[in-house]
């Protein structure tokens, strides 16, 4: 992943949200035409946010964004995995136990399937 667009900004106000997400608002120094129209063109788009205060990344750290993997669609693989067994607890109610019986019941299966396969 190469970055995009990488600005000096000023964090202006954030807002928490209802749905625990929030609402950030960063503000730059004057732009010329063509980091406006990379703006422009990055709307509703989503991405990653680096944010250092007063001072530079270091090639190290912008080496580092560049090969970071980023979730984008907003669940990490553990809660997908744990939305997953919810809905298949909802789809098969195995002996009607609650989900969080169901839910542990499932990873240790989960753990001991894997653990097997570390004593091959």
């Amino acid at each position: 992943m190469a970055l995009d667009l990488m600005l000096p900004v000023i964090m202006t106000s954030y807002r928490p949200r209802v749905d625990k997400s929030c609402s950030i608002t960063f503000s730059t120094l004057e732009l010329d035409v063509n980091k406006m129209g990379l703006l422009f063109s990055l709307q509703g788009k989503m991405g990653a946010l680096v944010f250092k205060a007063e001072s530079d990344l270091t090639k190290n750290e912008i080496l580092m964004c560049e090969n970071m993997e980023i979730e984008l669609g907003g669940k990490t693989k553990s809660e997908r995995l744990r939305n997953v067994l919810y809905r298949n607890w909802e789809l098969d109610k195995e002996g009607n136990d609650t989900f969080d019986k169901y839910y542990s019941l499932k990873m240790e299966i989960i753990i001991t399937h894997y653990k097997g396969k570390l004593q091959l």
